[in-house]
């Protein structure tokens, strides 16, 4: 689940969801509604995958740092928007091998009907 709130800078997004997987997928979702506020009108036409490595941690035993994977996560949706014009609608998310592997479904934006 995901709302949103004024922020001094822009706008923020509070996610909240049962797992980190399903959080990052979450914040996919309310970072799209963002670009596209009528997000039903999106249809999961095509799907494309994306790789995100873990960011460098300072040591091998630490913890990942989810902020910054969070960060480098929604950058890349950003990128795939600009350069294809890409909106997703379903977002799913797994963590293997130090990376986030996530799966979009959507179609290209359409102002017509986005």
């Amino acid at each position: 689940m995901f709302e949103t709130f004024e922020h001094t800078a822009d706008i923020g997004l509070r996610v909240t969801a049962e797992s980190l997987e399903d959080l990052f997928a979450e914040a996919a979702i309310g970072f799209y509604t963002l670009l596209c506020p009528n997000l039903e009108s999106v249809h999961p036409l095509a799907s494309r995958s994306v790789v995100v490595p873990f960011p460098a941690a300072a040591g091998e035993a630490c913890e990942p740092d989810y902020a910054e994977l969070l960060h480098d996560w929604l950058s890349e949706l950003l990128y795939i928007f600009d350069v294809e014009r890409f909106l997703a609608c379903r977002v799913n998310v797994a963590f293997e091998n130090g990376e986030l592997h996530g799966t979009l479904e959507g179609e290209p934006f359409d102002a017509r009907r986005h």
